[in-house]
């Protein structure tokens, strides 16, 4: 993958979590699919402490709707 390409995926990577309603993922060789929504915002939070960030304001709201 060139590097233009991979920002390119990166940033579709970021513009995906500045406003997400549920995180889904898919196993299609085994069939299977789950909302992981809990254990993404449970990782942000976790690298948000870790670097000393503050979360942007629509991914503060996606974290404290799904681990209330």
């Amino acid at each position: 993958m060139s590097a233009k390409a991979h920002r390119a995926a990166m940033d579709a990577t970021v513009y995906l979590l500045l406003d997400p309603l549920r995180v889904v993922a898919f196993n299609t060789a085994d069939g299977w699919m789950r909302d992981v929504s809990a254990d993404i915002a449970r990782q942000v939070l976790t690298r948000t402490r870790e670097l000393e960030h503050e979360l942007p304001a629509a991914v503060r709201d996606f974290v404290e709707r799904v681990c209330a």
